[in-house]
């Protein structure tokens, strides 16, 4: 599935009228909030927390 919402965001990758924090943002709400669901429990050290 987040294979799927990333491919969704290949016209914002490519586009040069969007920022790059804002792309980054959209990431991180988009892609990595489906590919993060479930997880939980898993262990997230501090250098990893970041993405």
């Amino acid at each position: 599935m987040a294979t799927t919402a990333m491919s969704r965001l290949s016209r914002l990758r490519t586009s040069s009228s969007i920022r790059l924090p804002t792309k980054y943002r959209l990431y991180r709400s988009l892609v990595a909030a489906i590919l993060l669901y479930g997880c939980e429990p898993w262990t997230i050290h501090a250098d990893t927390e970041g993405i």
